[in-house]
């Protein structure tokens, strides 16, 4: 025989029937009344102070939510709404609280929310979209507040993830990979696990393979460079700069030195050179305007001035010593009379 439970006759589906109940206070002249629960029509009554109104004389309710009073109730009126619910296994339109355990033998669909206060027991290996107990699988992670995972031991694969706002710390105690780009800040700092370089904007490349590119100026208080290849042109050697380099102090070159330009001295006072000068153009002695000495590349030497020598040496038996102004001698001169001319 069929329960029932509410109702005079047959209960809906035949099964349990639970009741909504929801309680208005009439502060004003009212008509129409939202039923929070929703109730299902046929299967719904009023009351006002106690009294029951009878349905489509008294009241009206086919939507499902509200309902209409003929007479609008007054101020001091006490409404009363009892919904009948039936509760059916195969279908549950409206639960408001299960003070008990349920179980569900099938699946479970939820088009809403689901808040927990309890634990999600399981491994959670049929889980999709949400992260489950060991392997993370999942598009999108928000995370809002503080999130503490004690061990993943697997593999944590999540395409985004949205760490709080904008004073939230992500902090990993243990080793962290990012095989893709890893940016900080708004694209100025790039961790690039494809290429395995570092970007500072578009200023600083750092490669794995030990080089660095700077655009622009680079200040350092100490720099020291490593590498031991040798440079023989401007594009080669361990230290390559496209631009010009300013010191402000000493340079020294622990090997040799190749200048393909001009090299100019200013304000020099002594050379030491220890070993073998050679000056492929000649060499000037003096300002610009009235060189005092000049040594050509074919072996000649012009001095104006006095010019002082201890011994002289000049050339061979064909070279000629010219003087084009006076001549003071101090010492011997020894000469060949047979040669001399113009006297």
């Amino acid at each position: 025989m069929p329960q029932m439970n509410g109702y005079i006759g047959r209960a809906p589906s035949d099964s349990t029937v639970l009741k909504a109940r929801q309680v208005y206070n009439v502060t004003g002249a009212t008509s129409t009344f939202t039923f929070a629960s929703g109730y299902d029509v046929g299967f719904f009554e009023v009351y006002i102070n106690g009294v029951k109104q009878v349905v489509n004389n008294d009241y009206t309710a086919g939507n499902g939510t509200t309902f209409t009073l003929a007479t609008a109730a007054a101020s001091g009126d006490v409404i009363e709404a009892v919904a009948y619910k039936a509760f059916n296994l195969a279908k549950i339109s409206s639960i408001d609280t299960i003070s008990g355990d349920l179980e569900v033998d099938s699946n479970l669909t939820v088009g809403g929310n689901i808040s927990l206060g309890g634990t999600i027991f399981g491994d959670g290996s049929g889980l999709t979209g949400i992260a489950r107990t060991h392997n993370v699988a999942t598009d999108t992670l928000n995370v809002v507040g503080v999130s503490t995972i004690p061990v993943i031991s697997g593999v944590t694969s999540i395409a985004n993830v949205v760490v709080g706002g904008a004073t939230t710390e992500l902090i990993v105690n243990g080793d962290a990979r990012v095989t893709g780009i890893f940016t900080v800040g708004t694209a100025s700092i790039t961790f690039d696990g494809i290429t395995n370089e570092i970007r500072v904007g578009s200023g600083v490349t750092i490669t794995n393979v030990g080089g660095a590119d700077f655009v622009g100026m680079m200040t350092a208080g100490s720099l020291r460079v490593t590498d031991t290849t040798n440079s023989v042109s401007n594009t080669t050697g361990a230290l390559v700069v496209t631009g010009g380099i300013g010191i402000g102090n000493s340079l020294h070159v622990g090997g040799d030195v190749f200048i393909e330009g001009s090299v100019t001295y200013e304000d020099v006072t002594n050379v030491d050179v220890v070993g073998l000068i050679t000056a492929r153009s000649g060499l000037h002695v003096g300002p610009i305007a009235g060189i005092a000495a000049t040594l050509t590349p074919q072996g000649g030497a012009v001095f104006t001035g006095v010019t002082t020598m201890s011994n002289t040496t000049v050339g061979g038996g064909s070279t000629q010593l010219v003087v084009n102004g006076d001549a003071t001698i101090t010492g011997t001169v020894s000469f060949d009379i047979s040669q001399l001319t113009s006297i």
